[in-house]
């Protein structure tokens, strides 16, 4: 059997450490904000499907414009502000449907549905510009005051890695699971990213998709 090489590796610690050169890759700092506000954009739809998900409803326009959407917040290219423009604005139809979604399945179960908070209730701004001339602090909170660099860079791990298992899933690249597992973990992953984890839960977090990914992916070397 042919084991495909990992994303990344794990020191003794377990932070992860990643594997592929960086080098003569510099993000400018416009792009970072771009990036960093469409995730955060994604995990607000992801916090509703992930719920409606444990009541046994889905729905594949949600889960499909999730991944796509990661995918352009992951990708090593600088991101096209006409693009973002276009995905901000089915974000805003995508995270009210995924809203509508998780009250309907809580409806017949007599559940009262949680408020949520943070990117699941945020205005969403309408175009990178928008984005841009303000301060992306003020729009972007993330669960604790202090995010340190390993912080983002595991909750960077954990995006790119559930980008690639839903990109493989579409592309029938995987078996032994379902695309809908596959959207199930990208959803429940972005959802966890919102709660306020520790370095190591997130490093623990970012071995999971790891593992999650290579399952996967070796199950497709056969």
């Amino acid at each position: 059997m042919t084991r495909l090489k990992p994303l990344y590796r794990f020191r003794r610690s377990g932070i992860p450490v990643d594997d592929r050169s960086t080098e003569g890759r510099q993000e400018n700092a416009q792009t970072a904000i771009l990036r960093e506000y469409l995730l955060y954009v994604i995990k607000g739809i992801s916090m509703y499907a992930h719920r409606a998900r444990q009541l046994s409803i889905t729905d594949d326009q949600i889960d499909t414009f999730a991944a796509e959407a990661l995918g352009a917040a992951v990708s090593d290219m600088e991101i096209d502000e006409a693009q973002l423009d276009e995905i901000l604005s089915k974000a805003t139809e995508i995270r009210a449907r995924a809203k509508t979604l998780y009250e309907w399945a809580c409806a017949p179960l007599s559940i009262k549905p949680e408020v949520l908070a943070g990117p699941a209730a945020m205005t969403l701004e309408a175009s990178a510009q928008r984005i841009l001339s303000r301060d992306a602090s003020g729009l972007i909170k993330p669960p604790r005051r202090v995010r340190r660099n390993t912080d983002r860079y595991l909750e960077k791990l954990c995006a790119k890695g559930i980008e690639r298992s839903a990109a493989d899933a579409a592309k029938k690249k995987t078996r032994g699971q379902s695309e809908k597992q596959v959207y199930a973990f990208l959803h429940e992953v972005l959802n966890t990213l919102t709660q306020d984890l520790s370095t190591e839960e997130l490093a623990r977090l970012a071995r999971r998709v790891e593992e999650e990914g290579c399952t996967g992916r070796n199950a497709q070397s056969h």
